[in-house]
């Protein structure tokens, strides 16, 4: 396994917090969301992202309804942000409000397999998990 630079603080832009806050009911800043991101895929966003200071493409992680066990994430490369998006990873990965509310902690990989390679969220507090791995429900 490899080690895991955890980051200790989601540090969005002061009014995307306001606004992530109040979007899912929270008044003033919103209560810590820790997404880690492994070296392996520290790694892999160095080789796709390159030196992009500007930060203009990033990991967009993502909750979508669908699968046996009620959700399924995704995970893309992506340009836009919207203000209601918290950044992590020195803006390199970036979560929707409405995704991170469902979501809670999460690891951010990147495997390599004999059957390909991808980057994979491991989400730490679900209530169940179908037998494929695909989908979850999370924690009420």
């Amino acid at each position: 396994m490899t080690d895991t630079k955890f980051v200790d603080d989601f540090a969005p832009e002061p009014t995307d917090a306001s606004v992530a806050a109040s979007s899912l009911g929270y008044e003033g800043t919103p209560p810590p969301l820790l997404v880690s991101v492994s070296e392996a895929a520290e790694s892999r966003l160095d080789a796709i992202l390159g030196a992009d200071e500007s930060r203009s493409r990033f990991l967009r992680v993502r909750l979508l309804a669908g699968g046996c066990s009620g959700y399924r994430y995704t995970l893309a490369l992506d340009s836009e942000k919207t203000t209601s998006d918290l950044s992590f990873s020195d803006g390199r990965v970036v979560v929707d409000a409405i995704s991170a509310a469902k979501m809670g902690p999460a690891l951010i990989d990147f495997e390599e397999t004999l059957s390909g390679s991808r980057f994979v969220a491991h989400i730490a507090e679900t209530q169940s998990q179908c037998s494929c791995g695909s989908s979850f429900t999370p924690r009420a």
